[in-house]
């Protein structure tokens, strides 16, 4: 029973990596069509997708708490129980970094685009392209620890 969990975990994990690639893409073509109102349909369709995983992994940690004859003090079962744990809030702070990190680029892209910054004529500061790409690097780090 344990190692069809870790598989049903393991599916879900690789799952949340093609959703990723999948919001990433969308995004990329939001920028090389221009039409930024697509976006929101794309963050509903990878929400809707993560929510179905993540329910897929609690159910698994819910699965093992009930195991075992309902003896939660099992070693192994309390290991598992806090990975999924952890596994959880790393995807929680994931995907809250990932949509940072794209209403980043979002703004990028518009400042950039001819957004207006102040009375420059339609183009953007140095100091505030600055701004964005270091916000844009800080998120990718912190992508990266997740």
């Amino acid at each position: 029973e344990l190692p069809r969990r870790i598989q049903v975990v393991l599916q879900a994990q690789q799952d949340r990596v093609a959703t990723y690639r999948q919001f990433d893409e969308g995004l990329r073509d939001v920028f090389c069509t221009g039409n930024f109102t697509m976006y929101p349909a794309i963050c509903a369709q990878v929400t809707a997708t993560f929510a179905v995983l993540s329910n897929t992994v609690n159910a698994v940690r819910a699965a093992s708490a009930n195991s075992n004859g309902g003896d939660n003090n099992n070693a192994t079962t309390k290991q598992l129980q806090r990975f999924l744990a952890q596994l959880q809030e790393n995807e929680r702070d994931k995907l809250n970094f990932t949509a940072a990190l794209h209403l980043e680029q979002i703004r990028l892209q518009q400042s950039v685009g001819g957004g207006r910054d102040g009375d420059n004529n339609g183009s953007v500061t140095t100091t505030t392209q600055d701004m964005y790409e270091s916000s844009i690097r800080s998120l990718r780090e912190k992508i990266g620890k997740c």
